[in-house]
């Protein structure tokens, strides 16, 4: 009788062991494949990360334009002051004027995209 325990304490032991062994490697395949990013992670990341660097660089060019928009209606204010403007004055006056409805068109444009990113 002695010699059935033993070999069912012995088959139980390495049933047992099996069992930790397989656990344990389940859990570790488990743990290295949550660990990596998957493929369709890493392109939703990308995607994100484009449309966020797309809308930055739109906002900059807002922003510089619109410096660029204030400066030239501040020269035009005083170009525009004076009571006898040359024809340097009024070509100026006439350059400002372009480059203020360009900078008008950029603006609807860059409006544009940025809401067709979002």
């Amino acid at each position: 009788m002695s010699t059935f325990i033993e070999a069912v304490k012995h088959r139980v032991l390495g049933i047992a062991a099996t069992i930790t062994v397989l656990g344990t490697i389940i859990g570790g395949v488990f743990a290295v494949e949550s660990r990596y990013a998957k493929a369709a992670d890493i392109s939703d990341l990308k995607t994100q990360q484009v449309q966020i660097y797309s809308n930055v660089k739109i906002q900059q060019e807002l922003a510089v334009d619109t410096l660029r928009r204030q400066n030239l209606e501040d020269r035009l204010f005083e170009l525009r002051l004076k009571e006898r403007p040359t024809q340097v004055d009024k070509a100026l006056i006439q350059r400002y004027e372009d480059q203020l409805r360009e900078i008008g068109v950029r603006a609807d444009i860059n409006k544009q995209r940025i809401q067709a990113i979002q």
